[in-house]
């Protein structure tokens, strides 16, 4: 004889599907809004790591009078990465009125990163060829950051749309104007974008 138990009653199969169809609703409307806020979070590092390399540089040219040079001076080049902001840890040159450290670690790479894409380079005040990144049209070369995208794997409308989200928190959200530019290239260095910590005079 089959035993009842008094007070208890199982889910219908109809309960059971209506119950799916709630949680897959939920979870079309909170999975893309989850993935926006992870985006939101990097492109606030981004900024945030760029506003502080900018506050060190200010910092260093206080104390010094001049801007870091540029990374590339050292060996290794533009794949050196062990003297990525070397000049923001240590008195690399030997510079007088260094009083750093200036920053507690160099920023690591971004999750954009590739063979040389996501990491941070400081560029000091320089000369593309012979063409000087000028942020303030005096002819001069100004002082700037270097990101880089190429080899990350991304897209060029992925890594387009990550530049203008950094563009919009950071400085004015035009990629042509203001602090922060975007070199969209097919040849090296790929996909750069530089922001400028202030000016020379």
């Amino acid at each position: 004889m089959k035993e009842e138990r008094d007070g208890e009653k199982g889910f219908t199969l109809v309960e059971l599907l209506v119950a799916i169809a709630i949680i897959g609703v939920l979870a079309a409307v909170i999975t893309p809004n989850a993935f926006r806020a992870v985006e939101k979070s990097k492109i606030a590092r981004a900024v945030a790591d760029l506003k502080a390399i900018k506050g060190a540089a200010m910092a260093y040219y206080a104390d010094t009078g001049t801007f870091p040079p540029n990374d590339d001076n050292y060996a290794g080049g533009p794949t050196g990465n062990s003297y990525r902001g070397i000049d923001f840890l240590k008195n690399q040159n030997n510079v007088d009125g260094w009083n750093g450290p200036y920053l507690e670690k160099w920023p690591e790479a971004q999750y954009w990163a590739g063979n040389h894409g996501g990491t941070y380079q400081w560029q000091g005040v320089y000369n593309y060829g012979s063409t000087p990144l000028d942020f303030n049209n005096d002819g001069k070369a100004d002082p700037c950051v270097e990101l880089n995208f190429g080899g990350s794997g991304f897209s060029d409308d992925q890594i387009s749309k990550i530049v203008l989200d950094i563009d919009k928190a950071l400085d004015d959200g035009d990629l042509k104007t203001g602090m922060f530019r975007y070199r969209p290239t097919n040849s090296w260095p790929q996909h750069t974008t530089y922001y400028c910590v202030g000016f020379t005079n």
